[in-house]
């Protein structure tokens, strides 16, 4: 009887979403990765990354909690492509302007934003 109280447990924890996002970014080449709306959305976000080319993959921003998210890419100085990110906004002019401060805090210079998504 207790291995089936708990089997529907781990059944009824799993059917519950909840919202998550994550943004990895390779400060070598500017590849980044991004993931939202299930649970592992670090490793997705990181294996994003890797695919697109990213060497050495660093977590820029996470949440686990819903909302707005957006990615501003801009140059830096020297060519390379810098990557702001912003999660679990409320909005998604809060979501966009925050991704574009975080690049242009970055050195990314005339960002603008690449991706946006809702979790809900």
């Amino acid at each position: 009887m207790k291995k089936i109280v708990f089997s529907s447990l781990l059944v009824a924890a799993s059917w519950q979403v909840k919202g998550q996002a994550a943004v990895y970014v390779c400060s070598e080449n500017g590849a980044w990765g991004s993931c939202y709306g299930y649970s592992n959305v670090t490793t997705c976000a990181y294996n994003k990354c890797i695919n697109e080319g990213g060497r050495y993959p660093q977590l820029i921003v996470s949440t686990n909690g819903k909302g707005y998210g957006a990615v501003a890419i801009g140059r830096g100085s020297d060519g390379r492509q810098i990557v702001g990110a912003a999660v679990g906004y409320s909005n998604l002019e809060d979501a966009k302007e925050r991704a574009m401060a975080e690049c242009r805090n970055r050195g990314g210079q005339y960002p603008s934003i690449n991706s946006t998504w809702y979790d809900r």
